[in-house]
């Protein structure tokens, strides 16, 4: 076997090593009509005996009909699809149920869970497991009846309550990002402020409410004024830690190459701060606000426990529970809890929308 049928046979056994999925005979009808191609190596042999030059083809073999296999592979990509693409479209294809069925899953399990816990308690199984009576638990359709029959008084001390709340979330977010803004702009002392902050959050707010109300109780010569003004700054200081802390980070955590770009272009302070450090301070706003929707709603309740004027729905729940009208006082738990999904539900949807084209 002369040099061209040893590397006509080595070429063939790479490419059918490469080509595992080709039939043989259609390797066998390529070879038939691709010209053998000569390599560096048969042309130094025919310099040196121009006999072998003039020599007839070799017959064919199934390995010499082999060799220009590897010519043909090499289009073939192009007309075949790639094994990892169609992966990807596979997985691509997948995904989208998948996507859909997980959100679909954060409210139907929440949802499925409620209906459980309704039926159990509707019909007195969760009376049998906590060992409890009517009377201190009462079905929840006797709750719905009296808030229907009480419509008018509850919603007087829910708009007291949402009162409250939503003016200490309002100026606690205000100081909590002014204390941000402090701890960016004069980063020495400002991060002291942050810690002051945080160390008002870490006292109860069972605690504070009562020190608070001693405190405002020369403020004006009306209960309902002086308790109201309790009630705000009890809900103050306890939104600021959130909003502080969240918002220092929206305005310090920024691309580099962001920020290199401002100075590149010679911006002040002031545009620095408009169009680079505020817009992406937004998401981590309404991070704190998820955080301190809530919890002013619960320290505006806490507060009314101990307020001077007997008004709110903290404080029906405790003069109910005093009075042992357990039902009237599910009543208004129940008022507050739907008074904390319902501002959550808003704040979502407005969140939802502002930042509809970050998403």
């Amino acid at each position: 076997m002369n040099n061209y049928q040893l590397e006509s046979a080595a070429t063939a056994g790479i490419a059918a090593c490469f080509e595992p999925q080709q039939p043989v005979q259609a390797r066998m009808a390529t070879a038939a009509e691709t010209p053998v191609v000569k390599t560096g190596a048969t042309k130094g042999l025919a310099t040196e005996d121009p006999a072998v030059l003039n020599q007839s083809a070799p017959a064919a073999s199934p390995l010499l009909s082999h060799a220009p296999v590897a010519a043909a592979s090499l289009s073939e990509p192009a007309t075949q699809p790639d094994a990892g693409t169609t992966a990807a479209a596979a997985q691509l294809r997948l995904k989208a149920p998948s996507d859909r069925w997980a959100k679909a899953g954060t409210l139907l399990y929440p949802l499925l869970f409620g209906v459980l816990i309704f039926i159990l308690w509707q019909s007195g199984l969760l009376h049998i497991l906590l060992g409890t009576d009517d009377f201190t638990l009462p079905a929840p359709s006797r709750i719905v009846r009296i808030m229907i029959d009480n419509s008018g008084k509850i919603w007087a001390n829910v708009i007291t309550t949402l009162q409250a709340a939503l003016s200490g979330l309002f100026f606690g977010s205000l100081l909590g990002f002014l204390t941000a803004f402090l701890a960016m702009r004069f980063p020495r002392w400002g991060s002291g402020g942050l810690t002051l902050v945080s160390a008002f959050n870490a006292i109860p707010i069972i605690a504070l409410a009562p020190v608070i109300t001693n405190w405002t109780k020369d403020v004006s010569s009306e209960a309902a004024t002086r308790s109201m003004v309790a009630k705000i700054l009890v809900v103050t200081l306890v939104c600021m830690a959130s909003m502080s802390v969240n918002a220092y980070r929206g305005l310090t955590e920024l691309k580099p190459f962001s920020l290199d770009l401002m100075h590149s272009y010679g911006s002040g302070r002031g545009a620095e701060f408009i169009k680079l450090r505020l817009p992406n301070c937004i998401p981590y706003i309404f991070t704190a606000l998820k955080v301190g929707v809530p919890t002013s709603v619960i320290s505006a309740m806490i507060a009314e426990y101990f307020a001077e004027f007997i008004t709110g729905v903290g404080r029906q729940i405790r003069e109910n529970i005093v009075l042992a009208q357990y039902p009237t006082a599910w009543a208004y738990i129940m008022t507050a809890c739907l008074m904390g999904i319902i501002l959550y539900a808003i704040l979502i949807s407005v969140e939802t929308v502002a930042l509809r084209h970050r998403r």
